[in-house]
């Protein structure tokens, strides 16, 4: 067991803050807003919310998401932390992703570094 300082800047816990206030009945809007604005405080580079489900207690499920700041999904250097989480409410099951950035884990490097390091593996 171990003290968590900074808890807007870990995944699990962001989806679970927000999954717990949505079957508190809080509108989902308010609560994305609300949680990107206290990570982004926290010092992280981006983050991505989406979720998913009967949004409002519509009829029909939707897929609605909000991002702030650099969140590269496809660049495997980037320390990106992940997190889904279920809030169950009376209108069914909505879907919470929570994607946030960290930084780069590898420092820059320009294109003369990167060609001698393929030449020298093939």
């Amino acid at each position: 067991i171990f003290e968590v300082k900074a808890i807007n800047k870990i995944a699990v816990l962001v989806a679970q803050n927000i999954a717990m206030q949505l079957q508190q009945r809080a509108f989902y809007k308010a609560v994305l807003k609300s949680a990107i604005q206290k990570a982004l405080k926290s010092g992280i580079k981006g983050i991505k919310i989406i979720i998913t489900g009967r949004l409002g207690g519509a009829e029909k499920a939707r897929r609605d998401s909000i991002s702030m700041g650099v969140v590269p999904l496809n660049t495997l250097r980037a320390d990106i932390d992940y997190a889904f989480e279920e809030a169950h409410t009376t209108y069914g099951v909505l879907g919470v992703k929570v994607i946030i950035n960290h930084g780069e884990v590898l420092p820059n490097k320009t294109i003369a570094d990167t060609r001698q390091i393929f030449s020298s593996q093939y």
